[in-house]
């Protein structure tokens, strides 16, 4: 596929968090980008670091946290690959909370169509 082509398709973003709900928003985004000819994009969100007096200190939490991250993508990635067939757009973004992030990626970013959310998974809800 063409860079063209892989550009104009539609994203699938989806929160990457350790909510009960992200398994189930997960799927959904995988089935529907793959019934669409889109694909995933997935956002983890990082708050920053608190240690303001030694900028050391900060920095290697930092870079911990976004390893971390990484590897939580990465370890995601096998389940979008074969959910959809296409390997997932990882997004890690630092920010105070996950509206601030979420306002900012999708506002840098026009093929970002949709934004995947779970309802419960007690089964109450609007989707049960």
């Amino acid at each position: 596929m063409t860079d063209a082509a892989s550009s104009s398709r539609r994203k699938f973003l989806v929160v990457a968090d350790d909510s009960p709900e992200f398994a189930a928003a997960l799927k959904y985004a995988c089935r529907r980008a793959r019934s669409t000819n889109g694909h995933v994009a997935l956002l983890k969100v990082i708050s920053p670091a608190e240690f303001e007096h030694w900028s050391g200190v900060r920095e290697e939490i930092e870079r911990q946290e976004r390893e971390e991250a990484e590897a939580l993508l990465q370890s995601l990635a096998g389940q979008v690959v074969a959910a959809t067939g296409l390997p997932p757009e990882f997004i890690i973004k630092h920010a105070d909370s996950v509206r601030t992030a979420l306002k900012q990626v999708i506002a840098a970013d026009p093929a970002i169509k949709i934004l995947i959310l779970a309802t419960s998974t007690a089964g109450r809800g609007p989707a049960r």
